[in-house]
């Protein structure tokens, strides 16, 4: 309803008559009905407002609800990658203390190695330089016997020599004697 208000002043409206309590019963009816129709706008908009403010109270509820069963989630596999990186850390060292200990015994291994080859060069040089030991004593005998040999051999020599010699000189002897 659409009300004009003429600039009407009140003493003419009592002048005019139209101004009693009629018209003031008629108004407030009026009025009151216009109350109550805002009124129940108003209270229509207080649910419509209200209903939103829950849809939307609901929808972040439920947002809310997600994030923190994805924080959750999340939590869990940060927990379990967590725990997981541990074992791997865990498995990880093991195998390093593994590499470590073929490490230490391979050195080992390699150390006793050169030892024993030390020992196998050693014994090696030490029957060599025995046996350079022994065949230098045994040329020397030889050697020894060799010039004993040959000044046997040369004494005896020389010796059938003085013989031939002195058998030659008897026989010169003998043929001077014959020829003279």
């Amino acid at each position: 309803m659409n009300f004009y208000f003429y600039n009407i002043s009140g003493e003419e409206l009592n002048k005019s008559g139209i101004y009693s309590k009629q018209f003031s019963l008629s108004q407030n009816k009026h009025n009151s009905e216009r109350l109550q129709r805002l009124e129940k706008r108003l209270s229509g908009l207080h649910f419509s407002i209200e209903l939103q403010k829950n849809e939307k109270i609901d929808v972040i509820k439920n947002k809310h609800n997600k994030l923190n069963e994805k924080i959750n989630s999340l939590e869990e596999k940060l927990i379990e990658m967590h725990e997981n990186s541990n074992k791997t850390f865990e498995k990880l060292n093991e195998k390093l203390n593994d590499i470590r200990n073929d490490v230490t015994n391979y050195k080992n291994e390699l150390e006793e190695f050169k030892n024993d080859q030390k020992k196998k060069l050693q014994l090696l040089e030490e029957k060599a330089e025995d046996f350079i030991n022994k065949e230098k004593e045994d040329w020397s005998r030889l050697k020894i016997k060799l010039v004993k040999d040959f000044q046997h051999k040369a004494a005896l020599l020389k010796e059938e020599m003085g013989e031939e010699y002195g058998l030659i000189e008897e026989k010169e002897d003998s043929l001077r004697n014959i020829t003279t």
